[in-house]
């Protein structure tokens, strides 16, 4: 093998001690971040993760134990815990540069597992945030294992600040907390109606989520001995998604199973309120006929909301005349609008 062979052999296998350290650093944070052109000067590299270290001193203690380095973060913003997660990336990124530069000595100052434990109580904060922030959000994209390691991670940390003199009870795990598997079982069963229902839009669902955060905030006060007036609030959450879910299923069998005109009757019921829920469904009954027996309507909706909005029009008002509708509505004040978010309903789904 000569020398060609030779750094070509070498530079493959820089590329794939890349790819393997992107895929590992990847799957524990949810910042992408690439390693490639990161072979610089030990010198230099040096500088970079003592410049993130002063940062990050500014912000937390690091040379904590985690149970006293987590017990600050209830005290940060998501802001600084961003700033904080961006640090201990670039942290990282500064040990692989060292051991690309093959700076050995350099490289062993910074403790890769003791960074990856840090990286990790500060997702479960931000995590936490975020289920107090935007829980709807966040419940219709992790799991339900995902957001009972939330829940717990949060209790864990709290049991750990708690005078433990206070408690009725000396808490072993997360697990012995009174109403606990009530609390955990009560939120993955809304996760799935929130998962279950095509509208997290709708008036209802947005004056629940505003429940929920109120709820995931109190967490952070609340005597954990006490949790059931916590609980009864989730499960009437739960009750209410339930009903809801059950009042739109049953809407999208009278339309076929399009959700855009479940949509559509929602969205006319909170915006005409003045008017009977029975008669504003039978308007949305029109619209899903004509709409329905128009032949291609896929195509009619691409060529765009005027065009869908004059031809069901045209069909459609002759018979809102004569079964009445049309006047018991006022429909010539906001029948076109109705019928351009209808159209915009049936692009969504």
């Amino acid at each position: 093998m000569d020398f060609v062979d030779i750094e070509k052999e070498y530079d493959r296998t820089i590329e794939m001690y890349l790819k393997e350290m992107e895929d590992d650093f990847n799957d524990d944070s949810d910042e992408h971040f690439s390693l490639a052109g990161l072979v610089i000067g030990p010198e230099d590299i040096d500088k970079k993760y003592h410049a993130y270290q002063a940062h990050m001193n500014t912000l937390v203690d690091t040379s904590v134990n985690l149970e006293l380095f987590s017990q600050q973060l209830v005290k940060l913003d998501r802001d600084t815990l961003l700033a904080i997660r961006r640090d201990l990336n670039g942290i990282k990124d500064c040990r692989t540069e060292f051991l690309l530069s093959r700076a050995m000595t350099l490289a062993a100052q910074i403790d890769e597992d003791r960074i990856k434990k840090l990286l990790r109580e500060v997702q479960n904060r931000i995590d936490f945030l975020n289920l107090t922030t935007k829980p709807i959000d966040l419940m219709t994209v992790v799991s339900n294992e995902e957001v009972v390691k939330i829940v717990y991670e949060f209790f864990k940390v709290k049991i750990s600040i708690m005078d433990m003199s206070k408690l009725t009870k000396a808490f072993k795990d997360v697990s012995d907390i009174d109403g606990y598997k009530q609390f955990t079982d009560a939120v993955t069963d809304i996760q799935k109606e929130i998962r279950r229902n095509k509208n997290t839009g709708a008036e209802k669902i947005v004056s629940l989520e505003d429940l929920l955060k109120k709820i995931f905030v109190e967490l952070e006060y609340i005597d954990l001995n006490n949790l059931s007036e916590v609980n009864g609030k989730l499960l009437k959450i739960l009750e209410d998604l339930r009903c809801i879910n059950e009042e739109n299923e049953r809407l999208a069998a009278r339309y076929g199973g399009n959700y855009a005109f479940v949509k559509t009757y929602s969205d006319v019921v909170e915006m005409h309120p003045e008017f009977d829920k029975e008669d504003l469904a039978k308007l949305t009954d029109v619209a899903y006929a004509a709409v329905k027996d128009i032949e291609g309507s896929n195509i009619l909706i691409l060529h765009g909301r005027e065009s869908f909005v004059n031809t069901v029009k045209k069909n459609t008002t002759t018979q809102l005349l004569k079964s009445g509708l049309y006047k018991k509505l006022n429909l010539k004040d906001w029948y076109a609008d109705f019928l351009g978010e209808t159209y915009s309903n049936m692009r969504i789904f």
